[in-house]
């Protein structure tokens, strides 16, 4: 088995993991249409206690998910792993995953949408915990944009090309 902490983790301070009570199913979704071409991955898992990270694929499309080059379960453990570890409350790793159910799509699933979708896993876990805020690994810069710096087009007495 893969030791993924290890994996995700590199370069990390040591920190102890919040403890789980009871297990808690959940499904992650990602459904994203970007013009002819879209993000489609859902994941159904279940976490449970554990004294140690674990992961469990009881995924029955195994085979077709490895023909179709998506990385999986790695980057749906990623993307779990991605909220799980950063939660303000701290981080929760002390757990057995259970890969259940997939729904893929030949075209549209990939390796990013299948981040997408443990990441929407990991953040309904948490919800399911009562702790609403989760912090982001990665900050990005915001950039700003004014509307009123759009550039003006203005038609200078008709003497633009072809109108007379």
């Amino acid at each position: 088995m893969k030791d993924y902490l290890t994996l995700w983790a590199e370069g990390l301070p040591n920190q102890h993991s919040r403890l789980l009570s009871a297990p808690i199913s959940v499904l992650g979704k990602r459904v994203k249409q970007f013009g002819p071409k879209g993000e489609f991955a859902k994941v159904q898992l279940t976490v449970h206690p554990s004294d140690s990270f674990e992961v469990i694929d009881r995924v029955a499309e195994r085979s077709e998910l490895e023909k179709l080059g998506v990385g999986w379960p790695d980057c749906a453990i990623f993307g779990l792993l991605d909220v799980l570890m950063f939660t303000k409350s701290g981080p929760l790793f002390k757990v057995c995953v259970v890969l259940e159910e997939v729904w893929y799509h030949e075209v549209d699933s990939s390796c990013q949408a299948f981040r997408h979708a443990g990441r929407d896993a990991g953040r309904k876990i948490i919800e399911a915990l009562g702790v609403i805020h989760v912090a982001r690994k990665w900050k990005w810069p915001l950039v700003s944009r004014s509307i009123s710096a759009a550039p003006r087009i203005s038609i200078d007495d008709g003497q633009r090309k072809g109108i007379q």
